[in-house]
């Protein structure tokens, strides 16, 4: 039995990372949920969440494949969709509109990364942060949280992120980009 939980779905532009040639940073994402339903075929995988593609220094574009990955979710049983979200201030208004979405069919999960800016312990970042929970908390979604390297989360745990009330809490994944 396979079960892909982090697939990314969206091509993103070849960028020039750390001043060097522009490289395409994941080769695997697709751009089409023809091909993303083909990959899970030929693999015999069973279920995949399918997370928008996120790996260059631009949110827009990130924000720019959460239909998509809804389109999978709602094409095939198979999938289910993660939508981008962000707790910089700057991404406030497209946080906004991915979090109208949180209700679609064959949505389970937020995620939000600091790796495109921001940090956890940023305090302008707070109030979107409580904002992102709770509309996690609402739909019943898995917060995945993907911060650099320090600081870094120890471990996945069931939380609530602002009172503490253990009412239906999101689940909350946190991974560092060390580790």
């Amino acid at each position: 039995m396979v079960h892909d939980a982090h697939r990314h779905i969206g091509v993103l532009p070849a960028y020039p990372f750390y001043g060097g040639p522009p490289v395409n940073p994941d080769t695997t994402a697709r751009a089409t949920v023809k091909q993303l339903v083909a990959d899970l075929d030929a693999e015999g995988t069973e279920r995949a969440l399918v997370i928008p593609n996120y790996g260059v220094p631009d949110p827009s574009i990130a924000f720019s494949f959460n239909e998509l990955a809804i389109e999978a979710a709602q094409t095939d049983d198979r999938i289910r969709a993660g939508l981008w979200v962000s707790p910089r201030p700057e991404d406030e208004q497209r946080t906004t509109q991915a979090l109208e979405l949180a209700g679609e069919r064959g949505v389970k999960a937020l995620k939000l990364s600091f790796l495109l800016g921001g940090r956890p312990t940023d305090p302008a970042c707070r109030p979107h942060l409580d904002r992102i929970f709770a509309v996690a908390a609402r739909h019943h979604l898995v917060v995945h949280v993907h911060t650099s390297p320090a600081p870094r989360p120890t471990s996945t745990r069931s939380a609530t992120w602002s009172t503490g009330t253990p009412t239906r809490s999101p689940s909350i994944s946190c991974t560092s980009a060390a580790g």
